[in-house]
């Protein structure tokens, strides 16, 4: 996992989680609402015919089932990069959730903490450089 890219989408990756969910409510609404109808396949000599009800019931399960999957990636990448962050001293991680995860500018950091832009630059630097090593080492 590249850190600072992961880093960079944490905001992101929260929202796909957030839109995920609404997708999810809307197709088990649906999916309720379509297995309360009578299935409309008829039993032949030969078998069975597929019916077009039990085709969208297949295909909306399907579609949930890949958006959970999606949903439960995207929940490992953050947990890890919160656990990751976790690594780091105190001022290190306030820096880096203030640059990432609330998305102010450097500038701004280093007139909250009373530093220079270079300062906080290097900081930063130097926690995802930690960061990935951990990561790496625990692979």
């Amino acid at each position: 996992m590249d850190i600072k890219g992961a880093l960079e989408n944490y905001n992101n990756y929260c929202v796909r989680i957030a839109v995920i969910n609404k997708q999810l409510f809307k197709l088990k609404q649906e999916d309720a609402s379509l297995k309360s109808a009578s299935l409309d396949g008829m039993p032949k000599a030969t078998g069975f015919t597929e019916s077009s009800l039990e085709n969208q019931i297949i295909e909306k399960l399907t579609k949930m089932e890949e958006l959970e999957t999606e949903k439960q990636q995207l929940n490992l990448e953050i947990s890890i990069i919160d656990k990751l962050i976790l690594t780091l001293k105190k001022n290190t991680q306030d820096i880096v959730n203030m640059r990432y995860k609330e998305k102010v500018t450097i500038e701004y950091i280093a007139d909250k903490k009373g530093r220079t832009y270079r300062a906080i630059t290097s900081i930063l630097g130097k926690a995802i450089a930690d960061m990935q090593e951990a990561y790496n080492k625990s692979l």
